[in-house]
């Protein structure tokens, strides 16, 4: 029979009396200790075996009277516990990129998950978070295209970060509840077609002429469609990126490595008309004042919560065509690059993918050109073709 110790008992907010589970339980009880953490290190306190917890309690409480807890600890034990989610990130990344038991690979998957994870949670007090804000957090991924593992990566380092959190003191004593997670066949996998984008891209410019929406998502959009890029390569983009006389972008690649460093020419020589889009830029980078350093001038997580949660909703409800993300104007600009006909090197130096993976992921049928492919393979034709 396995004999498991007490559950830790917490004073207040930053004191915890936790049971040694290293110890052999004798018939003086368990072997206590007391727990506290100062600027993210923990500090400790034996407090001696006691048959029950109340006991060792008592034991602590009496400590923090009697002055056995350095003055120093109890004057700073207010700033010991996050107040908001995105402290308690902070801290929880912090301990991860320095713990040897993670592979490379894993604590890269991890930072892309915080990402994502602080861009919603961040500013949430640490004991207000309710199921609802999990509820809500996975409705905005599954709006925004995210697969099923890794929705289910995200609120695993949710999950794990909590517990790290409630093992030092820092969240309360509590489980956090996960929401049902989709199963592959329940993803809805919508893609544009390019008269739909054109569509959102007016009904974009005229809310921004009519005051109602911010030049910036414009903006986004046009690169969005223009660039077929990734949100974090345009979200970090910055103006000493772009070469407005010359007319090349050049994109840093995504943080989690799927996409490498490339440079987009715009232009296929100095003499070519400038793109009506590429002049959208140009007239956007004079009318900020003050001039920012990113393109966008917002953060990574603003586009997205804005453009996924909010406008790209709107639009699409307002013009009666199915609700699409930003990704999926990515898979778009793909499946209209692949129909030009493209070499792999083209592929590869638009889009930062291989022709394999640009073909068996980002690209999708379309019905114009599965009508033309048929008519000329001459499927359905009744009667042979006469010859000339």
């Amino acid at each position: 029979m396995i004999i498991r110790p007490p559950k830790p008992k917490k004073i207040d907010d930053a004191f915890t009396v936790r049971a040694l589970k290293d110890k052999c339980l004798t018939r003086e009880g368990w072997c206590y200790r007391l727990e506290w953490y100062i600027d993210g290190k923990m500090r400790t306190k034996a407090l001696g075996r006691h048959p029950e917890p109340a006991e060792a309690v008592a034991k602590a409480i009496e400590a923090l009277g009697t002055g056995d807890v350095p003055a120093r600890d109890l004057a700073g034990r207010d700033r010991t516990a996050p107040r908001t989610m995105d402290q308690l990130f902070r801290l929880a990344k912090a301990a991860s990129e320095t713990d040897p038991s993670l592979k490379p690979t894993t604590r890269r998957a991890y930072a892309a998950a915080y990402a994502h994870l602080e861009g919603f949670f961040g500013p949430i007090p640490v004991k207000r978070l309710r199921f609802a804000d999990l509820e809500e957090y996975r409705g905005l991924r599954l709006r925004e295209s995210a697969a099923p593992a890794t929705l289910r990566l995200e609120f695993s380092v949710l999950s794990r970060t909590w517990r790290w959190g409630r093992r030092r003191g820092m969240t309360p004593m509590v489980d956090l509840p996960t929401p049902a997670m989709p199963s592959p066949q329940e993803r809805p996998r919508v893609v544009p077609s390019p008269a739909e984008i054109q569509q959102v891209l007016a009904w974009t410019r005229a809310e921004v002429d009519a005051g109602r929406c911010r030049e910036w998502v414009y903006v986004a959009l046009v690169l969005f469609w223009a660039t077929g890029a990734r949100c974090d390569e345009l979200a970090a983009l910055d103006w000493s990126a772009l070469d407005l006389s010359a007319g090349t972008i050049r994109l840093t690649g995504q943080h989690g490595g799927k996409t490498g460093a490339r440079i987009l020419s715009v232009k296929a020589a100095p003499s070519e008309h400038t793109p009506e889009w590429w002049a959208a830029v140009r007239a956007w980078r004079a009318a900020q004042s003050p001039p920012s350093e990113r393109v966008l001038s917002v953060s990574y997580a603003t586009v997205r919560v804005q453009l996924n949660g909010r406008h790209l909703p709107a639009a699409c409800a307002a013009l009666g065509i199915a609700p699409f993300t930003l990704h999926a104007i990515r898979h778009a600009a793909v499946t209209a690059f692949l129909e030009a006909s493209p070499t792999p090197a083209d592929i590869r130096a638009q889009f930062g993918h291989s022709f394999k993976v640009a073909n068996a992921i980002y690209a999708h049928p379309t019905a114009g050109r599965q009508a033309t492919l048929a008519r000329k393979a001459g499927l359905g034709r009744l009667t042979a073709p006469q010859a000339p």
